[in-house]
């Protein structure tokens, strides 16, 4: 399968890469970066292998979430692609950033 990110996803990568390489040692973004590239491959391959997020279990659209060792990714897979629709921290308020990413204009 093909691996897309949204807009919205795009966005969590350039803000989380900014973050890493201004308060982070440096070497950071790199691993972090291929971190989240092997999680893309698994999930091509293995799309059904993440598991619902808990903030998102009432929501029909088939939302999914695999973690890095700091990050986590939430797609949701259709027939033949998987749209990345947040990157973020795994201790974020989830809720919080959901709120802010629906009220940014």
């Amino acid at each position: 399968m093909r691996v897309e990110f949204t807009d919205s996803a795009k966005a969590d990568l350039r803000d989380l890469r900014s973050y890493l390489l201004r308060y982070k040692p440096k070497g950071t973004w790199e691993l972090v970066k291929k971190q989240i590239q092997e999680k893309m491959e698994y999930i091509a391959k293995y799309p059904d292998s993440g598991s619902t997020p808990e903030e998102l279990q009432d929501y029909p659209d088939g939302f999914r979430q695999i973690l890095t060792n700091q990050q986590r990714i939430i797609y949701r897979a259709s027939t033949d692609i998987i749209y990345i629709h947040v990157i973020c921290g795994q201790v974020q308020d989830f809720n919080e950033l959901l709120t802010k990413k629906l009220t940014r204009p």
